[in-house]
């Protein structure tokens, strides 16, 4: 069962024809960019996995995504393009952690094929 979260984005066109820059503010430090509007909002996808691909490697919890309205009536979060990207957190959750085992060598050689 897949599992989504609607993560708010912030979009700001930097140049007139060139370039949105965006933020994740519910992700500390998460943020991308891209020529064109779907542009922007496909890398942000990217990046809110990456950074939630980190976050579970160091443990930590999956922050909960806040309501649009929370970040709208932050003064400094007014005048920007708001987007929602959704983003399936199964791959997240629950995540196995890689570990290295060191064994003696008989325990190798006698299970070998």
């Amino acid at each position: 069962m897949q599992a989504f979260t609607q993560y708010q984005t912030r979009l700001e066109k930097r140049f007139e024809g060139h370039a949105y820059g965006i933020i994740v503010p519910d992700l500390p430090g998460c943020h991308s960019a891209g020529d064109s509007f779907e542009e922007a909002l496909a890398n942000a996808k990217e990046a809110i996995d990456g950074w939630l691909e980190v976050a579970v490697e160091y443990g930590d919890p999956l922050p909960e995504a806040t309501s649009i309205e929370h970040h709208m009536d932050s003064p400094d979060l007014t005048g920007w393009i708001w987007a929602v990207v959704d983003i399936d957190v199964t791959p997240y959750q629950d995540k196995s952690h890689k570990i290295n085992e060191v064994h003696p060598n008989r325990w190798h050689s006698s299970t070998a094929l």
